[in-house]
């Protein structure tokens, strides 16, 4: 049946775990080990959403998802595009755009010049 589009949106609220900030030991450029300590929130709650393909129902979707998962306590989001199989552009810019707050998604550049006009 071609008149129906798939909802390519799967999420779930994840596991509530006790989070703790520990030291992270990173090598810098000259070889020698850096502390950087990671900023974790003890109370975060992370909603995780696999989006399946960028269609026309994505962003709709994606939208919902967001709400819903807000609604059961969700204040941070996982987004998992691993296996995506592509889709609409539209579709993925609109996405992006859920967490952009009017910031640029993408900026398209020819291989010339005039290709930029």
């Amino acid at each position: 049946d071609f008149t129906t589009v798939p909802n390519p949106i799967f999420y779930k609220l994840t596991e509530v775990r006790q989070l703790t900030a520990t030291p992270n030991e990173e090598s810098n450029n000259n070889g020698r080990n850096q502390v950087e300590k990671q900023n974790v929130n003890p109370t975060t709650i992370v909603g995780y959403i696999q989006i399946k393909s960028f269609n026309s129902i994505a962003p709709t979707k994606l939208k919902q998802a967001i709400l819903d998962l807000k609604h059961q306590g969700s204040n941070a989001f996982g987004i998992d595009i691993q296996g995506n199989s592509g889709g609409a552009f539209q579709s993925a810019i609109q996405c992006a755009g859920l967490f952009l707050d009017n910031k640029v998604a993408v900026n398209v550049v020819g291989m010339t010049a005039n290709d930029n006009t």
